[in-house]
């Protein structure tokens, strides 16, 4: 929950992962894909009593995220050849096509969708590509750069929040979590190839769909490293102390606790007011509050219903957007014109607000 509530309210651009069509179905829909088809394969890997429904489950994820945004998909290749990799290193060779049979369905759909024409056409809009070698070495600092940028008082405050709540869970878990920094650098590696597909086609990461599956990754990953280094504390540096029952905090831990929670909400209290762009729910409050989200309603719902107008031309009224930042975006608005085409006209004229 703590996971889902960070990358809900912080996630970059906002209109682009709840407004916009295509942001929220082809970037942030294959990226719940993605954990949707981790959750098969491992359960599978668990021996899962229902093996061939999760095996069937995890083929149609995997083919789904082949022909998603290249970012997830990508991203996805490299997770199975490295499962893959990991289910040697293990000897567990007799649950390799778990992952091999949907890995290779995966690779199949990527490709088809790297090599379809209508790919070749946008790349060729877009531009000469980067150079390949040099869009991985950017893709390094992109991960350095934007985890500094990501990394701010709220997220740390809710990691140490949890870091008692995951004490109690590793202790239950019969794993000794070896090579944290390790686990650490193939994190940071893995983050950092989410920014190569966008840096190569376009020569830029700074777009707001794309770096919103980045972020959801970086909260997640965040999460799952610190947990796999409260793993390795509890096993190898605390020692062996007697087990806790999960959810239980002593007197001390609990006021430690308590007194952190206070400042988190204080902190979210002070970002509400100060910068609401910063959380969606402050924004979309404020947003509604001030009637700048109904103004915007009704005027996108007016020029809908005159581009349904019969006719080749139409004259529309410039959407109010100078302070909606929950629905408005430049990296949106550059693809507006193909509404003209969608309504089936020659030519819309846009007159601007006074």
């Amino acid at each position: 929950m703590a996971v889902l509530w960070i990358i809900t309210q912080e996630i970059i651009c906002k209109p682009a992962a709840f407004y916009w069509y295509n942001g929220a179905v082809h970037y942030i829909v294959p990226f719940c894909f993605l954990l949707m088809l981790a959750a098969c394969i491992l359960r599978n890997l668990r021996d899962s009593r229902r093996k061939t429904v999760f095996f069937l489950l995890s083929l149609f994820f995997a083919f789904m995220l082949g022909g998603g945004n290249l970012v997830t998909a990508l991203l996805t290749v490299i997770c199975f050849f490295f499962a893959a990799v990991f289910l040697v290193l293990l000897k567990k060779k007799e649950k390799l096509w778990l992952v091999v049979i949907p890995g290779i369905v995966n690779v199949a759909a990527f490709l088809a969708n790297i090599f379809a024409p209508g790919n070749w056409l946008r790349q060729d809009a877009s531009g000469e590509p980067s150079n390949p070698i040099v869009s991985i070495l950017r893709s390094f600092y992109y991960g350095f750069f934007y985890i500094g940028e990501w990394t701010d008082e709220t997220v740390l405050l809710a990691v140490f929040l949890l870091i008692p709540f995951m004490y109690r869970i590793v202790q239950q878990i019969k794993f000794r979590f070896p090579l944290p920094g390790a686990v650490a650098a193939f994190s940071f590696c893995l983050l950092s190839s989410m920014f190569t597909p966008s840096d190569y086609a376009v020569r830029t990461v700074n777009i707001g769909r794309v770096q919103n599956i980045i972020f959801a990754m970086y909260v997640l990953l965040l999460m799952l490293n610190v947990l796999y280094l409260v793993g390795w504390y509890a096993n190898n540096v605390s020692g062996k102390q007697p087990l806790i029952e999960a959810g239980s905090l002593s007197k001390k831990e609990r006021i430690c606790f308590y007194c952190l929670l206070a400042v988190f909400l204080f902190d979210i209290a002070l970002v509400s007011v100060a910068e609401p762009e910063r959380f969606t729910s402050a924004l979309a409050v404020r947003e509604l509050s001030d009637g700048t989200a109904e103004e915007f309603g009704e005027a996108a719902w007016n020029n809908i219903q005159i581009l349904k107008e019969p006719g080749t031309e139409a004259v529309i009224t410039e959407v109010p957007k100078k302070s909606l930042l929950l629905t408005s975006r430049d990296d949106i608005d550059q693809w507006h014109y193909g509404a003209k085409m969608y309504f089936r006209k020659d030519k819309v004229t846009v007159i601007k607000r006074e």
